[in-house]
């Protein structure tokens, strides 16, 4: 699954509820969004897809690092690709 775009701190929220909920982070993508439009920041991406999906803690972790690198531009926004633990999903 992915979000919407979001701030760094609708991000960090996001990240300490995933963190209750269990889900795994697959990885984290910076846009810069103005008036413009959307655009991807090539420099901006972190894959985390080669942890195993049991590492939820440090997948949540390398994310908060990650965004810990970033929050200078007002126009920054970040979309979070995450998985719910299969015991957890409905049918």
């Amino acid at each position: 699954m992915e979000t919407n775009c979001m701030t760094k701190k609708e991000s960090l929220c996001f990240l300490d509820e995933c963190n209750k909920r269990k889900y795994f982070i697959f990885g984290v993508e910076r846009f810069i969004c103005n008036k413009e439009g959307k655009t991807p920041d090539i420099n901006g991406i972190a894959d985390f897809s080669s942890l195993v999906i049991t590492e939820v803690e440090l997948s949540i972790i390398a994310a908060q690092s990650f965004l810990s690198e970033y929050g200078d531009n007002l126009f920054e926004r970040f979309v979070i690709t995450y998985q719910e633990p299969i015991e957890g999903r409905l049918n």
